[in-house]
């Protein structure tokens, strides 16, 4: 019997490196590598030195045409992502906003396109179409990205917060099968005890991050558009949402003292794991705190899964300790 318990520690901590890493997995982390290739195409479009040559004018509308192509693919990709995501009145209006501008962003590229197909360019003319290209997308579309991808790094760190959760939990239930003396037993609490503490951390700086994601945004948004008789749709409203995060460089790390512990686990215990209870908690309760305000959205989240690795770590401690003692 404790033979099949061990094989079941085995199989959950066989899946310990899934669902941590978001850098590559998430939407933002995606696309992200989409939006990397067409800023390297564009930089070497723009600071190319001229050939003088038909065929270089050729090359260059070809590749700014490829550009164009990409930066489409890539805002139609977050539209099909933000389609997806369920309803909450807490960032709804912020959804319906950054699928606006998408939207605003690929009727630009589309227009783009149409000039570079019907217009006669030389080389400076297509040279300078890229800048003013660049120059746009630097402006108006990087900050609306950059909300984009710290809205999706929260609710994907949220998900990998639920499944260390689960994990945690089938853990505890399969060591409650295993006969273990007094010492042995106070050795795996110990670790059990870490884990949860870590998870606990890991919640409260995701809390942090997305309350700090409605106060930066949402909030602004939501100021702006009642100030006004309606929403506007001019893209370049996200370059004053953003600035906020895009000007935040601070560092973050959690304290590891026990009263830090002792203060994430009385803030955890009044959130649930599920995006709506988290939606329901107060800013105040986080993001009031000096250390969490100071901090960027992504550093509260790496910091957020820094914490559920070192979680998952313990798991991986309790499965060789456990399996020493069986052997």
């Amino acid at each position: 019997m404790q033979k099949k318990i061990i094989i079941g520690l085995s199989l959950i901590l066989f899946l310990v490196t899934s669902n941590v890493s978001l850098a590559d997995n998430s939407p933002a982390g995606v696309v992200g590598n989409v939006f990397q290739s067409a800023k390297e195409a564009l930089d070497t479009l723009v600071e190319t030195k001229d050939a003088g040559n038909v065929d270089n004018l050729v090359l260059r509308i070809n590749t700014f045409d490829k550009i164009l192509d990409l930066s489409i693919n890539e805002a139609k990709d977050y539209v099909a992502k933000l389609v997806a995501v369920e309803k909450n009145s807490d960032y709804d209006v912020w959804v319906s906003f950054a699928l606006s501008s998408l939207s605003d962003s690929i009727d630009y590229y589309n227009s783009q396109k149409a000039i570079l197909s019907s217009s006669t360019l030389d080389l400076d003319g297509i040279k300078k179409m890229a800048l003013d290209f660049k120059n746009w997308r630097e402006k108006n579309y990087l900050p609306l990205l950059n909300q984009i991808q710290s809205f999706f790094l929260i609710k994907d760190e949220a998900q990998a917060l639920n499944i260390a959760d689960k994990r945690l939990n089938n853990i505890k239930n399969d060591l409650t099968k295993i006969t273990l003396r007094a010492k042995d037993r106070k050795n795996v609490n110990n670790y059990l005890l870490e884990a949860k503490n870590d998870l606990s951390d890991a919640r409260l700086l995701n809390q942090a991050a997305y309350n700090k994601f409605l106060n930066d945004y949402v909030s602004v948004l939501v100021q702006s558009t009642s100030s006004t008789s309606s929403t506007s749709s001019d893209i370049s409203m996200t370059s004053s949402l953003s600035n906020a995060f895009l000007n935040s460089t601070t560092t973050f790390s959690i304290s590891e003292s026990s009263s830090s512990k002792s203060s994430s686990s009385e803030v955890v215990s009044s959130t649930s794991t599920s995006s709506t209870t988290q939606s329901n908690a107060s800013s105040s309760d986080v993001v009031g705190d000096d250390k969490f305000s100071q901090a960027s959205i992504k550093d509260l989240v790496s910091n957020s899964l820094t914490k559920i690795k070192s979680a998952y770590q313990n798991f991986i401690e309790i499965s060789n300790y456990v399996r020493k003692l069986l052997m």
